[in-house]
């Protein structure tokens, strides 16, 4: 048993002496690459993360400066007018005032007498969901000439609430049409100031601007007392 310890410690020192450049050099390399895995990549990786942090901050503060210079230059009464036009045109609820005034102002402009009309609401207690921008429907029965009735159909395609023709049943004294008004709740504000600040295209520039003119138009007409509007129904499914 001794024999062969002692033949083996001897081949061993013999091997080292014959070959200790290349232990040395391999436990050189072993070393390197110990510390190479314990220390240098995690400080490598360190170093990125900080650098995608960095530009991350880089990133967010030239965001903040655009948003900062774009209020700047936004006038806050301008800001306010144009969200008012827009409720006028889309409200957040069923505008029924709005909508008979609406009603009212064209059967003015047109000479046209609104005699009985009828709403289809719906249900009152369920907030609409979907695509499709939820409506309220109004059924009302005009007295007047089909020209006069033309006219009133085009003055209601101008006016706000913003509205569609459903149905339409012409008559030579007397018509009766369906007509649908638009409205849409507001979303639920969830603003993050680290995104840019969405801004209007110039194709809703220009419909923003067309609905206003609408509105100059709803607002300078002349409202005749005298003119009224029939009696009044509701049903509550459309």
């Amino acid at each position: 048993m001794r024999k062969e310890i002692t033949i083996d410690r001897y081949l061993f020192v013999t091997l080292y002496r014959e070959y200790k450049v290349y232990f040395s050099s391999l436990l050189v390399m072993i070393v390197s690459l110990v510390l190479l895995i314990l220390f240098v990549l995690p400080q490598i990786q360190i170093i990125l993360s900080d650098n995608q942090q960095i530009n991350a901050e880089k990133e967010l503060v030239s965001i903040l400066g655009k948003n900062v210079s774009f209020l700047s230059s936004t006038e806050e009464t301008q800001q306010s007018q144009d969200f008012q036009t827009v409720i006028h045109a889309l409200p957040s609820e069923k505008d029924f005032s709005g909508i008979l005034t609406a009603i009212q102002i064209a059967a003015v402009k047109t000479g046209v007498g609104v005699g009985d009309y009828s709403f289809q609401v719906g249900n009152l207690s369920t907030t609409p969901s979907g695509k499709t921008l939820p409506r309220l429907t109004i059924s009302l029965t005009l007295n007047g000439s089909i020209s006069s009735v033309a006219k009133f159909l085009a003055a209601m395609n101008q006016s706000l609430p913003l509205s569609e023709v459903q149905e339409i049943s012409l008559g030579d004294r007397v018509s009766s049409i369906i007509i649908s008004f638009y409205y849409k709740p507001l979303p639920p504000s969830n603003f993050n100031y680290s995104q840019p600040i969405p801004t209007l295209t110039q194709q809703k520039k220009d419909l923003l601007e067309k609905i206003k003119s609408w509105e100059k138009t709803v607002s300078t007409s002349s409202m005749d007392s005298s003119s009224g509007i029939g009696t009044s129904s509701a049903t509550t499914g459309f």
